[in-house]
């Protein structure tokens, strides 16, 4: 028999090293492959966009995303679609070919409006922008799966189960075996004002998905507007961009351009000049931009709004504003202490001064302070974050205060709830004299508003103030419109020694219980 031939050792070593050469290779490429493919497929209609990063989404014929995937894995749910609103309903869908080598467009047009879709190359980022070109509700709504993602906060956690108490988005949490049970929950609660809203997150075994705002000029409401932010419940987790909303809303609807905002599930994303040449609708670069540099005095923060846009800083330089003639607003907390017009020109920085003008005269007591917003007075700040109906609240009454105890007055009042809380203080002999009594109110449900009595003498009925047409107080904001009511109360009212202010709000309005008439308050005071 023949023997067989021997191999070298070296012949061995020179096959196993060709052989793992061979293999790097083919992971290298495949790796290569996996993470550089970086361009836009079309399917069914729409689109498959892979970000050369891992991230790989899906732009549907309609302008929806039904499919996002990481590294294979699918974060979306599979029932509900990533969208602007309920579904966008787009009849165009195209696609901008790759553009200075590291980015890319899904135009959607559904009459007159659009939602774009881009990528950067290597970010694992869904870039977007929605030009809005008539008045409604406009919102991106991603629908995440929940079993992925499901850190979100308490306050706005539908997965739990319950029963509805308000609409259909406010719930009781009726499932005794999670520790939410007996709270409440919705989307409205522990949302950000407009001004500090520049992120939200939700997160889990799946990673971290940021709704990263972008630029808020288009949307409506000004600095402290809150809007819902993050939910959870049947149709995933949802980490909005609420761009234009009717809740609480106190300013017209602005058209235009909203963006752009980005998806992220990793990295911080550029939203910056990159998109310059994107050619969107309603796009403004820098260069057609200027800058307004504010002094101010008695206040702490600036707005600035038209028709068309809005802004907000505090002294120094505002953000880069589109060319206009603008109210510019000062505000001492949240309170409206002056305004005045500034015109902003392209390429050009304007210096503008403004001071307040509120009027502060002197008081024998003052309940709260004048600051636009009802913080100092009993469960306001349980009120962001839960229905006034939660049996965390404390009672609100009607209570009996004295003129020193701003935390024992409820921050709001409903005719139906509360009315008639009492105010007690003590006057010498000498203040025995006609009096100016004013009430600042945040907001006001259904026509509410403060009517008072001084020991025996009643007001008369005040009219009710220009409030959004919605909901305010129940939603998890105080934010509507600021509103000082003044009384002209005689000295035949006032007695030397024990005295006693009644507020009751007061409303034709037939709506009853906590969606009734209300009012949120500000401050109340007794001047000299």
């Amino acid at each position: 028999m023949r023997s067989k031939p021997k191999t070298s050792i070296c012949s061995k070593l020179a096959v196993r090293f060709t052989a793992i050469t061979l293999g790097l290779a083919a992971l290298l490429l495949t790796s290569h492959n996996a993470h550089a493919a970086f361009g836009a497929t079309a399917s069914g209609g729409g689109y498959i966009v892979d970000t050369g990063g891992g991230l790989v989404f899906t732009v549907n014929s309609g302008g929806d995303v039904p499919s996002i995937k990481l590294n294979g894995t699918e974060l979306n749910m599979t029932t509900e679609a990533s969208c602007v609103g309920s579904g966008f309903g787009a009849t165009s869908v195209t696609y901008s070919g790759i553009i200075g080598n590291n980015r890319l467009m899904i135009t959607c047009v559904n009459g007159d409006s659009t939602q774009y879709y881009m990528a950067k190359s290597g970010d694992n980022i869904i870039y977007m922008a929605t030009y809005a070109g008539h008045d409604t509700e406009w919102r991106f709504i991603p629908r995440l799966n929940n079993s992925l993602f499901k850190t979100i906060p308490q306050c706005s956690d539908y997965t739990p189960g319950g029963t509805v108490i308000e609409a259909a988005d406010c719930i009781l949490i009726t499932n005794k075996s999670s520790s939410y049970y007996g709270n409440t929950v919705s989307k409205y609660f522990g949302n950000r004002q407009m001004m500090t809203d520049t992120s939200h997150s939700v997160s889990g075994s799946g990673g971290t998905a940021t709704m990263w705002m972008g630029n808020r000029e288009t949307s409506s409401g000004g600095p402290f507007f809150r809007d819902i932010q993050v939910s959870a419940g049947s149709t995933g987790s949802n980490p909005y961009n609420y761009m234009k909303s009717a809740h609480a809303q106190t300013e017209s609807w602005r058209q235009g351009l909203n963006g752009v905002y980005a998806l992220s599930f990793g990295g911080t994303p550029d939203l910056g000049t990159i998109w310059d040449p994107m050619g969107m609708n309603g796009y403004v670069k820098n260069s057609g931009r200027g800058q307004v540099n504010a002094t101010i005095s008695g206040g702490n923060y600036v707005g600035y709004k038209n028709a068309t846009a809005q802004y907000w800083s505090g002294a120094g330089l505002s953000p880069l504003m589109k060319a206009g003639t603008y109210t510019m607003t000062l505000f001492s907390g949240e309170l409206e202490v002056a305004t005045s017009t500034v015109t902003v020109s392209a390429g050009t920085t304007v210096n503008k001064s403004i001071s307040s003008t509120f009027s502060f005269p002197s008081y024998i007591w003052r309940l709260g302070t004048w600051d636009g917003k009802p913080s100092e007075f009993m469960n306001a700040a349980n009120c962001l974050v839960m229905h006034p109906s939660d049996h965390r609240q404390s009672s609100w009454g009607p209570k009996t205060v004295s003129s020193s105890s701003p935390g024992s007055w409820p921050c709001y009042m409903w005719r139906d709830e509360n009315t008639g809380c009492n105010i007690t203080f003590n006057l010498s002999s000498s203040q025995v004299a006609a009096h100016t009594v004013r009430i600042g109110i945040t907001a006001a449900n259904s026509g509410g508003r403060p009517q008072i009595a001084v020991n025996s003498w009643t007001s008369p009925a005040p009219s009710s103030s220009t409030q959004p047409d919605s909901r305010i107080v129940t939603i998890g904001t105080y934010r509507g419109n600021n509103v000082m009511y003044t009384y002209d109360v005689p000295a035949s009212a006032f007695v030397s020694g024990a005295n006693t202010l009644t507020v009751w709000c007061i409303s034709g309005d037939s709506v009853s219980g906590w969606t009734g008439p209300a009012v949120s308050f500000d401050c109340i005071e007794l001047l000299n």
